[in-house]
């Protein structure tokens, strides 16, 4: 059984944009929000474990699987929550992945009332200059395979940088994780290259972190990028309520690389914490 052929999408008709989306279960809500270079498919084994005792949803970016690229400004967190709107929710707790803990972020600063629990995982932070030279100059070879359009080579250097990460290479990777990422990559090229226009928001504030009342929980794979795990550093020390965890053997992707110690550390923060 696949992501494919179970918890199928569904599409929500929201205002400006067709998004897709995967849903099932009953119970408190868990919104799952994927990573730049991934999909709603990369949630699989959180949808699989926690429809067992939770209502989740695994909304799709725009330009990603079946959602489409619009030719006007948005950000993803105002899509995520016309969703939650739409589907009249108003407690969830939000699990992101790079970007998607980004958005998340932003959901639970601007919209404090509905988030009651937040999971950043490798999460990215607005305003945050990355450092590490050798994922700056990686970054840099990146960029010009995109502008040349060798979309092949692009794609084996993004799962590089973004699966294997540091101290290991693409042979270090099991095979049929690699093949479903690359499947992601290669379906959703043009949004993961740039083929949207999101709307930036403005770096938050150490006051905008101590804000946040709510329970959190960081986790950075132990073979993510350098830069990574300073980020991960900062959320967790910057967030009244948030603890730490490190993953290890797993990169940027660990609720992809390693599913099992992922759900045992999200239903342990869960349990933890009432939600």
């Amino acid at each position: 059984m696949t992501a494919e052929n179970e918890f199928a999408p569904q599409i929500a008709r929201l205002p400006g944009v067709d998004l897709s989306y995967r849903e099932a279960g009953t119970g408190p809500v868990l919104v799952f929000m994927h990573a730049g270079i991934t999909d709603s498919r990369s949630w699989y084994n959180q949808l699989t474990e926690f429809a067992k005792d939770y209502h989740v949803i695994a909304p799709d970016m725009r330009g990603y699987g079946q959602s489409v690229i619009t030719d006007d400004i948005f950000n993803y967190y105002r899509d995520v929550l016309e969703l939650l709107h739409l589907l009249r929710i108003d407690k969830v707790v939000l699990v992101g992945n790079s970007v998607g803990g980004t958005y998340a972020l932003d959901l639970a600063l601007l919209h404090p009332d509905m988030v009651t629990g937040l999971v950043l995982v490798d999460s990215c932070m607005r305003g945050y200059r990355n450092t590490d030279e050798k994922f700056l100059d990686l970054d840099r070879q990146l960029d010009e395979l995109i502008s040349l359009g060798q979309k092949s080579k692009a794609i084996e250097l993004y799962l590089q940088i973004w699966l294997a990460g540091t101290g290991r290479t693409s042979a270090d990777i099991d095979k049929t994780l690699y093949r479903l990422c690359k499947k992601m990559l290669e379906e959703n090229y043009l949004a993961v290259v740039g083929g949207k226009r999101e709307q930036r928001l403005k770096r938050p504030q150490s006051e905008d972190y101590l804000s946040l009342k709510i329970p959190a929980l960081v986790l950075v794979g132990e073979h993510d990028v350098p830069d990574m795990h300073t980020i991960g550093e900062r959320f967790s020390t910057s967030i009244p309520r948030a603890s730490f965890q490190e993953i290890k053997q797993a990169g940027h992707l660990p609720a992809l690389e390693k599913p099992a110690v992922f759900n045992n550390l999200l239903r342990e923060f869960l349990q933890q914490n009432g939600l």
